[in-house]
């Protein structure tokens, strides 16, 4: 079996359910913001700062904990939850655990917990790379990182920086898939889903999106690169 360090599974399964959505709902912020720190057992300690933690009731529902440990089911093919603690470090979890145990006394049998850092988690099978990722993937990652370090999202100003910055990103993401051979069909599939993304992001329809990044390609052409028809 393969292995997978719990914070590289937390990441996946960020990513998966971002990729089932149709729009970066709390769930999605909620996962962006908290961290695995400690393993116990079959149970991921999952922290957050104390800024988030008004982020933490997303991740405690049973709709939204569903979801959750379906994705972790599907990445590792085995049954794991994970435990919400307040804080980002071992540490943090170790001054909580000791806390807890002083109030429940713990069976004899309870396994010890783990920093995250130092424990590898089997997996079956390592998740198969769909269609059109690569770039792709790399890109909605980057995306991904710049709509949760901007301030003021709800901004039309600080949006319309968003989507700015955005441009770039999917014209090279399709030049990259381009020069990497995937076919012309596959391209544009995997080109509608991203722009589908960034215009939930910025509140834009999908059309304007494209409609900017034609502008945006038309004042610097990308390299000619040969395509392959499916």
């Amino acid at each position: 079996m393969a292995k997978i360090k719990p914070g590289e599974l937390w990441e996946k399964c960020t990513d998966l359910l971002f990729d089932r959505s149709d729009r970066w709902g709390p769930l999605n912020e909620a996962m962006r913001a908290s961290v695995v720190v400690a393993v116990e057992g079959h149970t991921l300690i999952v922290g957050m700062s104390g800024e988030d933690q008004h982020l933490r009731g997303h991740l405690e529902t049973a709709q939204n904990r569903h979801q959750v440990l379906t994705c972790l089911k599907e990445l590792t093919g085995r049954e794991l939850d994970y435990q919400m603690i307040h804080g980002t470090t071992a540490e943090d979890w170790e001054m909580q655990r000791q806390a807890r145990d002083t109030q429940v006394e713990r069976p004899a049998s309870s396994a010890q917990a783990e920093p995250a850092g130092g424990q590898a988690l089997e997996v079956e099978e390592p998740p198969a790379e769909a269609p059109g990722d690569g770039p792709w993937a790399s890109m909605m990652e980057r995306l991904h990182y710049a709509y949760r370090s901007v301030q003021g999202r709800t901004q039309p100003t600080v949006r319309a920086r968003l989507l700015m910055d955005a441009l770039p990103m999917l014209a090279e993401a399709e030049s990259k898939a381009a020069q990497q051979g995937e076919p012309e069909e596959r391209i544009q599939r995997s080109l509608t889903r991203a722009i589908e993304r960034v215009a939930t992001l910025v509140d834009l329809s999908a059309t304007q999106v494209a409609l900017e990044l034609l502008r945006h390609q038309s004042a610097a052409p990308p390299k000619k690169t040969g395509r392959k028809k499916k």
